[in-house]
């Protein structure tokens, strides 16, 4: 999810004035791509086919790993908690 590693990056490294604009984009971007996740997630047990692929590790990074250098909540995401679930059963 590049939203969010622009969002983390965006708060390290732009200046305090240019920062909270920056910020308020990204989230709303942030916010955009875990909605569009969960709802690719809501009819379907995984991202993209039946075989574990790569990408459930990439994607698994971004929504567990990643929020200890940012962070932000899923708590509101059912479909993406229950995603999490399974990936954490295979």
């Amino acid at each position: 999810m590049p939203c969010l590693v622009n969002a983390m990056m965006a708060r390290s490294y732009l200046g305090k004035d240019i920062r909270e604009e920056a910020m308020a984009v990204l989230s709303a971007r942030y916010v955009v791509g875990l909605t569009m996740l969960g709802n690719r997630l809501q009819d379907n047990e995984w991202l993209a086919g039946r075989e574990f692929t790569v990408t459930y590790v990439m994607v698994t990074f971004a929504l567990t790993t990643l929020r200890y250098f940012y962070l932000y909540s899923v708590a509101e995401y059912l479909n993406i908690l229950r995603y999490l679930r399974r990936i954490g059963k295979r």
